[in-house]
């Protein structure tokens, strides 16, 4: 196993790696996996969502298509329920019993 953790970069001990993780609960591969990874990611400074979302948030500025809301995701869950929820009731009312639209292709 430290075999294994000190080639990740290699993609077939890799690949062994996790297939081994998931083939056995031994703490011998949970501890190797957790000092790999710790050696991994030892230089890594850590994330910000301020800093780091960013450039995620200026893809598509002029529409501003994709951005991060700053509410919390239990919020963001709930809003995008609500507005699916929305969406269904209206579809319902439209005369459909079960909340889809049928429409007739044209013959080709």
């Amino acid at each position: 196993m430290k075999v294994l953790g000190s080639r990740l970069d290699h993609d077939v001990s890799a690949n062994v790696f996790i297939f081994l993780s998931h083939l056995t609960d031994h703490p011998v591969v949970l501890q190797e996996m957790r000092a790999a990874a710790a050696g991994l990611m030892s230089n890594a400074k850590l994330a910000t969502m301020t800093d780091d979302i960013q450039p995620l948030n200026e893809l598509n500025s002029p529409e501003n298509f994709f951005s991060l809301p700053s509410t919390t995701p239990e919020v963001n869950r709930r809003l995008l329920q609500d507005a699916q929820d929305d969406e269904l009731a209206s579809r319902r009312s439209e005369g459909s019993q079960d909340g889809r639209k049928v429409k007739a292709l044209p013959d080709l």
